[in-house]
């Protein structure tokens, strides 16, 4: 038992304010100690009950801050002596099925808003949102990161294992968004892809994982091009990236966006260098840079090489790009969007 759990009546109120700076009781704490005076025991009533007692105490609170001093002192009463499901009939006229469960696994301090309450029993009142309740069943402990995204996300992707590997909405956010343009891209993950990464997230493990394994294991990525012929390899999917970045000791891992996104495209010569394409706003593409292993740079004479070969299958080079008397155009060029292909 906590320290208040010792003390009774008016030494109970006056500690109550005490701790009101510390957010012992947090926004009901003022209401608390009002009712407390209406009908002596409120607060004992409160620090020695089970964390459903006090749960249903609180989503009482949070839906009669309004009531007048007789409606307070009926409330106050039932809030002394009653079990968790008549306080709360007591405050809202009827208890939904399933809310008292989720009251439950909320704890024993408060939710930080009144509001998250009010959302709580809105959302189990209405019978429309019970794929929306459904969300909270298996998410184990409810918190009001928990309630927020049941209320204001459609429920599709709001998995168990989607609500406890949130950190916050804005994460959860960006998590869906990440979704929805990766499916609208050409070769995005079907919804049973996406179920089923989800499905197979452990413990405590980051949306961001679940996004980066929907993007290894993405089908082939929009055109590319380049054909496989004796001369080049076409990098086509994150794992030929993967590996690729491996042989040749450089960082093609980090470029995969570019790639499934179809701005950019890579391409292995011959096992002897890394071609990088970047599509231009016209439609086609420029063959950018070539890589030797561990981003060196290629000899001269197989640079021409491929320069010619390339040519042939009418991809011009971008011949002088780190010539200091090309910086200017390279730079220009560059950030007036000529490979903005999206503009």
């Amino acid at each position: 038992m906590n320290e208040l759990s010792s003390l009774s009546g008016r030494r109970i109120r006056a500690r109550a304010w005490q701790y009101a700076d510390q957010d012992l009781l947090g926004w009901a704490t003022e209401r608390l100690v009002e009712l407390d005076g209406l009908a002596s025991g409120v607060l004992r009533r409160l620090l020695r009950s089970s964390p459903l007692v006090r749960q249903a105490i609180f989503a009482a609170i949070a839906h009669t801050m309004d009531r007048n001093e007789q409606e307070a002192e009926l409330l106050a009463q039932a809030l002394c002596v009653g079990r968790a499901r008549h306080v709360l009939d007591s405050a809202i006229g009827g208890v939904p099925d399933g809310l008292m469960g989720a009251l439950e696994r909320i704890g024993s301090t408060p939710l930080p808003r009144a509001d998250h309450y009010k959302a709580l029993v809105a959302l189990f009142a209405s019978p429309e949102k019970r794929d929306r309740t459904r969300c909270l069943q298996h998410c184990g402990e409810i918190t009001s990161l928990t309630i927020d995204a049941v209320t204001h996300f459609d429920p599709k992707w709001l998995h168990p294992n989607v609500l406890r590997g949130a950190t916050s909405l804005r994460d959860l956010s960006d998590f869906l968004e990440a979704l929805r343009l990766l499916q609208s891209l050409p070769n995005g993950p079907s919804d049973e892809a996406v179920h089923r990464a989800i499905a197979n997230m452990h413990g405590r493990a980051r949306l961001q994982n679940v996004i980066a394994r929907l993007m290894r294991r993405s089908a082939a990525y929009p055109e590319h091009p380049l054909d496989a012929d004796a001369d080049f390899r076409p990098l086509r999917t994150a794992s030929d990236l993967i590996r690729a970045g491996r042989r040749f000791r450089n960082c093609l891992r980090h470029h995969v966006l570019g790639a499934l996104t179809g701005r950019t495209a890579y391409a292995v010569f011959r096992e002897q260098a890394v071609l990088e394409f970047r599509r231009l706003q016209t439609g086609g593409w420029l063959l950018f840079e070539v890589h030797g292993p561990e981003n060196d740079r290629v000899p001269r004479d197989v640079r021409a090489v491929i320069r010619e070969a390339c040519a042939a299958r009418s991809l011009p080079m971008m011949t002088a790009s780190h010539d200091p008397d090309w910086e200017p155009l390279v730079r220009m060029a560059t950030e007036g969007g000529i490979y903005d292909w999206a503009a």
